[in-house]
């Protein structure tokens, strides 16, 4: 039978060394990410805002309280804040959405498992 104290001396230090070697591939990972994740929102931030145009478009400017108008500019101030609410929830459900799944999990110690040592 062979003598492992000279392998089993290694391994320890293989493992560290190769944990950290991991942790640094994972630090540029989640830069990279990160600068993906920031173009989405400012993207997501650009779409919102032609929406809400749009809506301005459609409906006019929204009056800030429905005192004075008119039965249909009350109908069209209704409908505006509906809209407005949808395009809030919308943009507001995306936008955690990304930022929840680009998450990455960030493990001090990430799982190495040894299959081999060589030694020579």
């Amino acid at each position: 039978m062979e003598d492992l104290g000279p392998a089993q001396a290694v391994v320890k230090t293989a493992v560290d060394q190769f944990q950290t070697h991991l942790r640094g591939l994972g630090r540029e990972r989640a830069d990279l990410i990160q600068q993906d994740l920031d173009a989405v929102l400012t993207r997501l931030r650009e779409m919102k805002s032609r929406f809400q145009a749009q809506l301005t478009l459609d409906l006019g400017e929204a009056a800030e309280s429905a005192e004075g108008l008119s039965a249909l500019d009350k109908r069209r101030l209704t409908i505006r804040r509906v809209k407005e609410k949808k395009i809030e929830d919308l943009f507001k459900d995306w936008t955690e959405w990304f930022e929840r799944t680009r998450l990455m999990v960030d493990d001090p110690n990430p799982y190495v498992d040894v299959k081999a040592v060589f030694v020579g």
